[in-house]
């Protein structure tokens, strides 16, 4: 069991959210919510600026999809979502899910299910199988790294009974805006707009997944159906291959039905909260921010010129507690900023008290009608966020008025360019400006040897990557060989550190300099609960060897030890540290070439035997392997002695891709191809075969016999064909 991969045992609530017929999403009120029509609150209003009033919104009215439940003999698609809960990918953010963030989440796939049966008449059924990854990541990289090391592209059977794959699409899902890899939770619109953004990238996926197989069938992209609702902007796959499957019997051929226009009905139950809600309490508008991710806007009234008249300002009373700002500004009707503006509880604005008592702010506006809104202020996205506070702001008395406007205070913003700029973010408490500050220091270490205390003291800190990035920092600025109490204090951070991040980055300081430490210091991690303590131990053991002789082979010992840890991710970083001349290590690279339960880890094992020069009968091991995406990649990473005798094997492999990738493998070789290598080939009509036989024949690699040809001019495939073409112009 991956320990630290938190799996939902139970997948009943991904089940239909309705009997069959019934409607699947909520019909949203995002275009017009009646809090903002309500005249108490705003007495200017009236039916010009209400028809005029929008909430902004990518979302589709989807509440007229009527259920379907799935055939009994659909096409089964086993989707996995990867939910990284803390997700410190950039400094700027303060990204650990919440509890409503999850429940957004899951209420959002739990429909997924639905819409696929229902948008293809029950033809496909989706499985959601969701993880949630406990742990902090600090780079894309280590998300992307547990998603292709840690899941299969086929079925393989393990000891340990894990479940590794494969999924037809693999989602990874954060509360970060910062990497466009990642299926964000940020936003504002409340309703159905997460899931409607995860079934996009759900859709984007299996279309993307598709087009090396299907595009070779009609080889135009007849094969895809573009939207069921006039707008909806994404494709929709309309034949689908079952992940459990190599070969075209699993294709579903039959269109995906398109929205059947039927009598929109209110769909039953409460929408999902979104991270922002606007409420009235008292004729008060009540503006609350739910999420720890911070991101959108609201737009309120229009507030039309021509009634304004002579009146010069416009004004309104406000009272919060939360100490985290929010933004109003107003723009006018055709979207153009006005000439001013001004930011509630923002740097650069107007301040505005804390102690939930009433204050009256007063902004000067412009000529034109002009929309006023409520938003994230984007000067300090992420950075003043307390992330244990909803944000609450009550409005009221919204009007036009002669009185002139409040005053504006001097900018506030943060100082990351001085020492004592970065000593105040330190001490600030936010944990946003401690990892932006931080940053600083990592990338230009000299100069800060003065804040080393302090670095050391931050190691404390709750907020892991805080705790991690002090630590690096702490390193980053320099201890020297005889600073005997810097040396002292990193070793104690790896066996006595308040908190496992802080001890991790310790440890990867010892993985650059292993001369500071020692093998009894380091050992004991190897068996932390931390993935990431443990991948972080085992690169300081593979550094010691070239410090300490007398402790080099226990720390080898260990090594070998940790290649069969639970997780690839671990395991890959201690077989890289294996060395092919040492025979206890050749013998576990052999061992996990064969036996790893991750495919790309027995492609890196390969890899190193190779580079190692091998003998061929242990890397022609790798031929046999049970899975196709591995075998389909032997002959790439073998030295060139030994490419053309496994590619002479490959061709004739049971799968059709393998015999693809031998075929365009030969085409890459220098020497001409025989026609008795790839004769076995000449009798297949599979069009991923004929084009690359046509294509290697047009590089002047081989010549192909008459029936070949006669063959690839009557392919479907319309990249067939025209290869033919290309190839008879010569």
């Amino acid at each position: 069991m991956l320990s630290t991969l938190l799996a939902l045992s139970s997948l009943t609530i991904f089940n239909a959210m309705g009997g069959q017929g019934e409607s699947i999403f909520p019909k949203s009120d995002l275009r017009n919510p009646s809090v903002l029509t309500d005249s108490a609150i705003f007495p200017y209003l009236d039916a010009s600026s209400a028809t005029q009033l929008r909430w902004p919104s990518s979302q589709e009215d989807w509440s007229g999809l009527k259920y379907v439940a799935p055939k009994a003999n659909a096409t089964k698609l086993r989707i996995l979502l990867l939910v990284f809960e803390r997700d410190f990918t950039d400094p700027s953010f303060s990204n650990t899910l919440e509890l409503n963030d999850k429940q957004r989440l899951i209420a959002s796939m739990s429909r997924l299910r639905t819409y696929f049966s229902s948008v293809s008449a029950g033809d496909i059924d989706v499985e959601v199988v969701p993880r949630f990854i406990t742990e902090p990541i600090f780079d894309a990289s280590e998300a992307k790294a547990i998603e292709v090391k840690e899941y299969n592209q086929f079925k393989f059977e393990a000891d340990d009974r894990e479940e590794r794959g494969p999924f037809a699409a693999i989602l990874r899902v954060s509360g970060s805006g910062y990497d466009n890899s990642f299926v964000t939770l940020s936003g504002n619109e409340p309703g159905t707009a997460l899931e409607q953004t995860l079934i996009r990238s759900v859709c984007n996926q299996l279309t993307g997944g598709l087009d090396r197989r299907f595009v070779m069938k009609t080889g135009d992209s007849s094969w895809i159906v573009n939207r069921p609702w006039p707008s909806f902007p994404t494709t929709l796959p309309v034949q689908l291959l079952d992940p459990g499957f190599r070969d075209d019997a699993s294709i579903i051929t039959k269109p995906i039905a398109g929205f059947a226009e039927e009598v929109r009905v209110q769909a039953p139950g409460e929408m999902v909260k979104g991270p922002i809600s606007l409420t009235k309490e008292s004729d008060a508008l009540v503006f609350t921010e739910n999420s720890i991710i911070r991101g959108g806007s609201v737009l309120l009234p229009v507030i039309p010129n021509a009634k304004a008249k002579d009146a010069t300002s416009f004004t309104f009373e406000v009272r919060t507690k939360s100490l985290n700002p929010i933004a109003v500004g107003w723009t006018d009707v055709v979207g153009r900023k006005a000439p001013s503006s001004v930011s509630v509880g923002a740097t650069g604005s107007v301040r505005i008290k804390t102690d939930g008592t009433w204050q009256s702010v007063t902004i000067s506006r412009s000529t034109v009608d002009i929309q006023p809104f409520l938003t994230v202020p984007s000067a300090n996205y992420g950075r003043t966020r307390n992330p244990h506070e909803v944000i609450r702001y009550e409005f009221r008395n919204f009007h036009l008025t002669n009185e002139p406007a409040t005053a504006v205070v001097e900018d506030l913003a943060e100082d990351f360019g001085t020492l004592a700029g970065i000593e105040t973010a330190l001490q600030s408490g936010k944990p946003a400006s401690q990892r932006i500050a931080l940053q600083r220091i990592l990338s230009n270490p000299s100069g800060y040897k003065a804040l080393q205390p302090k670095l050391l003291e931050m190691s404390t800190e709750l907020e892991p990557s805080v705790a991690f990035v002090a630590v690096q920092a702490y390193g980053k600025i320099g201890i020297a060989n005889d600073d005997l109490i810097g040396k002292a204090l990193m070793n104690r951070l790896v066996s006595t550190a308040p908190n496992e991040y802080a001890r991790e980055a310790a440890l990867l300081y010892f993985a650059e300099h292993p001369e500071q430490t020692s093998f009894e210091a380091i050992a004991p991690n190897i068996v932390r609960r931390s993935w990431r303590t443990r991948i972080a131990t085992v690169k300081a053991l593979a550094a010691l060897d070239k410090t300490d002789q007398k402790a080099k082979p226990a720390a080898r010992q260990l090594l070998l030890t940790a290649c069969g840890q639970d997780m690839a991710i671990i395991r890959s970083v201690a077989l890289s540290a294996m060395k092919p001349e040492v025979e206890a290590e050749r013998k576990q690279l052999e061992y996990s070439l064969v036996n790893d339960p991750s495919e790309q880890v027995r492609l890196q094992c390969l890899n190193q035997l190779a580079a190692a020069n091998m003998p061929k009968e242990i890397l022609f091991g790798a031929l046999a392997d049970d899975s196709p995406y591995v075998r389909e990649r032997v002959a790439e990473q073998l030295p060139l002695a030994l490419k053309r005798e496994a590619l002479q094997r490959m061709v004739i492999d049971r799968d059709t891709y393998v015999r693809v990738a031998a075929l365009q493998g030969f085409a890459k070789l220098a020497e001409p191809t025989q026609p008795g290598e790839i004769q076995n080939t000449f009798t297949e009509e599979h069009p991923a075969v004929l084009l690359a036989l046509v294509e290697g024949a047009g590089k002047g690699k081989w010549k192909l016999p008459a029936p070949v040809i006669e063959a690839a001019k009557r392919s479907q495939s319309t990249l067939v064909k025209q290869a033919v073409q290309k190839l008879e112009t010569k």
